[in-house]
């Protein structure tokens, strides 16, 4: 864990750093996130606390998001110019048409997955077939989740899609209001292990999408 932070500190530095290692002092850049800062997000506020970015001639705010889905849009609208979110959220825009561009990549595996309580019955993917499925909103399971089926062989109308707020997602699952859930093992799953849960967890990587996942990305203009 500990090498895995020093990598994300060292990428996330040069990143916001080497287009600016000519400008002035204190670059004003705004660094949008995927989601809450924390977890998997952390190395970027470390890096702001121990003065990496400073350092560097940035004077950096971090701007929380929800979801990678919604965070892909903002620049691509042209209402953020630097971010971190899921590369298939991001290339998906790109392929579109989108004026940006993936700059570094951070997790070079997709820690996307289905998850079920171990007593649902949910043993393999097709027993998904008839379930309700909870799916976050605006996230990166969303934009992956047609590809995890077609890899899979099924369609959404083989199971009832539920979207829901992502601070639904755990509690949903944990009460029996849906059958699985579209998590990630670096945030739900912890979530419910910590709860005391059982789970089957089917790893998108694992089961047709073996894809990078978080990068930092950024407009065109901006670059």
């Amino acid at each position: 864990m500990n090498r895995a932070l020093t990598n994300v500190l060292i990428v996330a530095g040069w990143a916001l750093g080497s287009w600016t290692s000519t400008a002035t002092a204190q670059t004003a850049v705004t660094f949008q996130l995927n989601w809450t800062a924390g977890g998997a997000n952390a190395g970027f506020a470390a890096a702001l606390g121990e003065g990496f970015y400073k350092a560097a001639g940035l004077d950096v705010t971090i701007v929380q998001g929800n979801g990678s889905g919604n965070t892909a849009q903002l620049v691509a609208s042209g209402r953020s110019q630097l971010a971190y979110a899921d590369a298939v959220a991001v290339s998906q825009l790109i392929a579109k048409g989108a004026p940006m561009k993936v700059v570094a990549t951070i997790y070079q595996s997709n820690p996307n997955e289905v998850s079920a309580l171990t007593k649902s019955g949910v043993k393999s993917i097709n027993d998904l077939k008839g379930k309700k499925v909870g799916v976050p909103a605006g996230s990166s399971q969303t934009t992956m989740m047609p590809l995890f089926l077609k890899a899979n062989g099924l369609k959404e109308a083989d199971m009832t899609m539920i979207n829901m707020p992502v601070a639904a997602m755990v509690p949903s699952l944990l009460q029996g209001q849906v059958d699985a859930i579209l998590g990630s093992m670096d945030s739900y799953q912890i979530q419910l292990e910590q709860q005391g849960a059982t789970l089957d967890n089917y790893r998108f990587a694992d089961y047709g999408v073996p894809t990078v996942s978080t990068s930092i990305f950024a407009s065109d203009s901006f670059i």
